[in-house]
């Protein structure tokens, strides 16, 4: 009469052994020494070259810098920018200058001078605004981005490692845990037949 249990007990099998090997790609975190053999969970073991693989992925084909330049020069962003230094311009010769000059002063300024000062700073800022922009688009270029990303994951601690890990696989992960019960079921199930037939 026992024998009908094996489906269970093969399943208990199953499903313990998919979570023991699951634990163990993320514990012990750091390594364990046994004389024979070396034990140590295969993230942060392997944590490094993960971080290496993401950070090429990441920085050659999810994110780019010619992506960020792309961007930039979708000609959006050029005249947002523009608009924003005319306002900041404006501001300050129309709130702040007069602040910073004796009252007597700035009342003698004629609002034509300030014009003229706005137009002259505006057609200085187009003509800079290109080099400018280029200076910073080259700045861009040298950043080794697949390094930054590469070095931010190295200082995740293990913890968080394993938090981001499992926030994106964690349902996967339950996946291969029931999957190990059923399947130990199903053999449980062959065996009690075999051994009915025998």
């Amino acid at each position: 009469m026992t024998i009908y249990f094996l489906p269970f007990i093969s399943a208990g099998i199953g499903w313990f052994t998919n979570f023991i090997a699951i634990k163990m790609l993320f514990h012990p975190r750091k390594e364990n020494n046994f004389y024979f053999f070396k034990l140590q969970g295969i993230f942060p073991k392997r944590k490094k070259t993960l971080a290496r693989n993401l950070a090429v992925m990441v920085s050659q084909q999810l994110f780019t810098t010619d992506d960020l330049v792309r961007q930039m020069d979708d000609g959006n962003m050029e005249s947002e920018f523009k608009a924003k230094l005319n306002s900041l311009i404006d501001k300050y010769l129309e709130e702040e200058l007069p602040k910073t000059l004796n009252p007597i002063m700035a009342a003698l300024i004629p609002s034509k001078f300030l014009d003229k000062i706005k137009r002259s700073i505006g057609n200085e800022i187009d003509n800079q605004l290109p080099h400018l922009k280029a200076q910073f688009v080259e700045k861009l270029k040298s950043i080794d981005l697949e390094q930054v990303i590469f070095d931010k994951i190295i200082q995740f601690p293990d913890e968080q490692f394993e938090e981001v890990l499992m926030a994106v696989i964690k349902k996967e992960l339950k996946y291969i845990e029931v999957a190990g019960a059923i399947l130990g079921f199903l053999i449980g199930l062959i065996q009690v037949g075999l051994l009915l037939v025998g």
